[in-house]
């Protein structure tokens, strides 16, 4: 059993690990999902689909991009340090 006060640590520093890569990608998924229901009535049951389908989508790409910042920043920090022999 994890504290609440750790677990509340755990949760704070995940999102704030994935805050802006979520933000950098959030906008362009929304856009590029849910302009295919523009003008449509959708049934509460569709609008939840569609939305924890956005919600995946957008946690997913924000993974993906921090992942990949991350291998890049390693790769050029590397080259910036001294191998050592």
């Amino acid at each position: 059993h994890i504290p609440l006060s750790e677990w509340m640590k755990k949760l704070a520093g995940l999102c704030g690990k994935y805050c802006y890569a979520f933000f950098l990608t959030h906008h362009y998924i929304l856009r590029w999902m849910t302009s295919r229901f523009s003008g449509c009535q959708l049934r509460k049951s569709e609008e939840l689909v569609v939305f924890f389908s956005c919600l995946f989508a957008v946690l997913l790409a924000t993974k993906l991009l921090y992942d990949l910042h991350k291998s890049v920043t390693d790769f050029f920090r590397g080259l910036q340090t001294p191998q050592k022999r």
